[in-house]
């Protein structure tokens, strides 16, 4: 049966799941020979008689279930050149990723919702290939996509996924001095100077600053939440809002999964870092703050990473200076840093610092503070990768975790 077929085309990064077809909805990943993950089963239409999922890969995913999926019309994906996008809320069926100069690939998308009722926009294809100075952008909507390959994996260029979309917890609207989206949403500032927080996931958001000596003493940061294996797969968290409602989204997240091998080459990336706070306004209004690093997870049987992977926070909003700059994915974002209008506020978690820094207090504006760092797993036979790259959250944080496949 040949299904509708859409055009992918696009602007800026998204959370993204690249996943090798596998058949079985659970996934128990271990660390040092424990078992600390398991994923939920998923629903919605099973596809029409082919190619089915069943068997395709060597190891059971997280967090997916491609059981009945007709599989039978995948081919080969090469992206390169500009303007590459993939849309999580596509129609379902037979459908195409385009770059402003690619001709067209065949890829199965559908939409599934799992048992906890969150959703997973997934895309299955044989084989995925990202060439040097090409940017695979995932964007306009917020449901996390999955890529699927039954096959390898090679990203000679980069993946970006944009803060507050495809999972990651986004202020829309938010009312001055409120908490961030999100489950580690960063605390409020208040009225009397005091700056918001910075958003926690698995570092912890740094408090903000405040503008005056007898001003409120900044709370204690948002607990943090998730599971090393990424099971569920969770997105980070929005930095608090000053008084103006705050840019400091949250990552997304992304899952990365080949069924025979997986490549991050040197010179290329993988960012899911969250979104620096907004400025502070006018006068001595408080400044927001940086959103929590997102969620990365790569499972293939062997996986090599001599790029650059992050899942940084963003830095803190400057009062009546600059906004803080989003998560990198191989240096610390930037609190905002205007000069002549008080200190700079605190960067965003990065390497082995997992929990933002402290926005500073000052006698002219409030400074707000960074991000806390997301998570970042990789799955594989042996239960370790090869890492000549850079990984941040780093491995000497409980930010960054290996474990093996399931079977």
């Amino acid at each position: 049966m040949l299904h509708s077929q859409s055009r992918i085309l696009g602007g800026l990064g998204i959370a993204l799941v690249l996943v090798a077809c596998g058949s079985s909805t659970n996934n128990t990943t271990t660390d040092a020979g424990s078992a600390d993950g398991g994923s939920s089963g998923s629903s919605g239409s099973s596809g029409s008689s082919g190619e089915a999922g069943t068997g395709v890969l060597p190891f059971k995913p997280s967090n997916i279930d491609l059981t009945g999926w007709d599989l039978s019309q995948i081919g080969d994906v090469n992206l390169s050149g500009t303007n590459c996008i993939i849309d999580d809320e596509a129609a379902d069926g037979l459908t195409s990723i385009l770059c402003d100069t690619n001709s067209g690939n065949h890829v199965v998308h559908k939409i599934v919702t799992l048992a906890d009722q969150t959703k997973l926009s997934i895309y299955v294809m044989k084989s995925l290939r990202v060439e040097a100075s090409t940017i695979l952008s995932l964007s306009r909507g917020h449901i996390p996509i999955v890529l699927v390959t039954t096959g390898s994996m090679e990203l000679l260029g980069s993946i970006d996924v944009a803060p507050g979309l495809m999972g990651g917890a986004f202020n829309s609207g938010s009312p001055s001095f409120t908490k961030g989206a999100g489950p580690g949403g960063g605390v409020g500032g208040d009225g009397t100077g005091l700056a918001a927080g910075g958003a926690s996931y698995c570092g912890l958001g740094g408090k903000g600053g405040t503008f005056t000596p007898g001003g409120t003493v900044a709370p204690a940061p948002t607990a943090a939440y998730g599971t090393p294996a990424l099971v569920p797969l969770v997105a980070g968290s929005a930095g608090g809002n000053g008084s103006l409602t705050n840019d400091g989204q949250g990552g997304g997240a992304v899952q990365l999964v080949a069924g025979t091998s997986f490549n991050l080459h040197a010179g290329a990336s993988i960012n899911a870092g969250g979104e620096g706070g907004v400025f502070g306004g006018t006068s001595t209004q408080p400044p927001g703050s940086g959103g929590s690093g997102g969620a990365i997870l790569i499972e293939s049987p062997t996986v090599k990473l001599d790029g650059n992977v992050g899942a940084n926070g963003g830095g803190g909003g400057q009062g009546n200076g600059d906004k803080g700059e989003s998560g990198k994915p191989d240096a610390a974002a930037k609190g905002g840093h205007k000069t002549g209008v008080g200190e700079p506020a605190g960067d965003g978690s990065f390497g082995a610092t997992a929990n933002g820094l402290d926005g500073p207090n000052s006698a002219t504006y409030a400074g707000g503070a960074g991000g806390g760092a997301g998570r970042i797993r990789v799955n594989t036979t042996s239960g370790a990768a090869t890492i000549t790259g850079g990984v941040s959250p780093a491995s000497s944080t409980p930010c960054f975790t290996q474990g093996k496949l399931g079977s």
